[in-house]
């Protein structure tokens, strides 16, 4: 597992060119010292950034996500697995009855319509499984969506102990790991709201608990 720290959201002492003197000083005081959120949300944004406090339910870390992660997906059909993974044309009724005839078998005691709306189990499933995992977790969406944007301030890390840091983990494809960020702090989360707002994301940050 590859991991890539963005320690320079802001500088603890002289902020950065991403934050300044005076916000840094309110997420010294607000998040640091009293142990509060401090997120100037927008107030009708396109997108919910869910940060899902991993520990006991409380936090830190967050574990960002756009969607819930707590929640196992609802498995492809048949029908939609077939689509997706092999390659059938699904609007052509006769190429999926021939696909599943040759590879599959045919329906017993129910119809075709009923046999290709069936949840896919077995090794299909753990196929799909996999790949919603790598591509469609919703915090994998949320690193696709913030390792794109330019959030720290392209310095490296700072000489000084940083005020704020986000950590993105990224894993091997075939592996037990999947790619995510992580917030160490309420004050990582204020920074990250900051910059989303500067760079007009109309993205809001919610903090819940696991």
């Amino acid at each position: 597992m590859r991991r890539r720290d963005f320690l320079s959201l802001c500088g603890l002492a002289a902020g950065s060119c991403l934050v300044s003197d005076s916000f840094a000083r309110v997420v010294r005081d607000v998040c640091v010292r009293a142990n509060q959120p401090y997120l100037a949300t927008p107030r009708n944004p396109r997108l919910i950034l869910s940060a899902i406090a991993v520990e006991n339910g409380k936090g830190p870390p967050y574990l960002l996500s756009i969607g819930d992660p707590r929640l196992p997906p609802d498995p492809l059909s048949l029908l939609e697995y077939l689509g997706q993974f092999e390659c059938v044309d699904i609007d052509d009724p006769r190429a999926v009855r021939r696909f599943c005839l040759r590879h599959i078998g045919e329906p017993e005691d129910e119809t075709w319509e009923q046999f290709l709306s069936r949840p896919i189990t077995g090794s299909d499933f753990t196929k799909w499984e996999m790949w919603w995992e790598s591509n469609q977790c919703p915090s994998v969406i949320a690193h696709r969506l913030l390792s794109g944007l330019p959030l720290d301030d392209g310095r490296g890390a700072p000489a000084h102990e940083p005020l704020a840091n986000l950590v993105f983990e990224e894993g091997e494809w075939h592996g037990p790991w999947r790619d995510n960020v992580e917030a160490g702090s309420l004050a990582a989360l204020a920074c990250l709201q900051d910059r989303l707002n500067t760079l007009d994301q109309n993205i809001a940050i919610r903090i819940e608990g696991w």
